[in-house]
């Protein structure tokens, strides 16, 4: 595990174990304190992912960069009836998947969709 030391907070073993057990080939790890939560920033199988533990350990969430073409297809022409695609994230919560995907209108506006796995609009707003 390759652990960048960029900041100086103290981050719990519980969560660094968790994440080596979850992560198993997490390279360039970034901790960042989130209120009472620790983030780690890192790459794995080449893909950014950030994932959200609790000081004890539990993983709470995380989200990883879903690279072009592979959002799954109905989520895909869902958001493409909207306009052009900028980024998109895929999110496991709780073991629930969402997709947050960021696109812009013609008018070159930009908002955020967090569409469920079963193609629902949970949340949709202007940036």
């Amino acid at each position: 595990m390759n652990i960048i030391e960029s900041n100086a907070i103290n981050v719990p073993k519980a969560c660094t174990e968790a994440l080596e057990k979850s992560f198993s080939r997490a390279i360039n790890i970034d901790w960042q304190q989130v209120q009472a939560n620790f983030e780690a920033i890192f790459y794995q199988d080449d893909l950014e992912y950030i994932a959200l533990f609790q000081a004890d350990g539990m993983l709470i969430e995380y989200r990883k960069i879903v690279p072009a073409g592979y959002l799954p297809f109905a989520i895909r022409q869902l958001v493409l009836e909207k306009g052009e695609v900028m980024n998109r994230l895929m999110v496991n919560r709780g073991n629930e998947l969402f997709y947050e995907v960021i696109y812009r209108d013609e008018a070159l506006n930009r908002f955020m969709l967090l569409i469920n796995d079963q193609g629902n609009i949970i949340k949709h707003q202007k940036l």
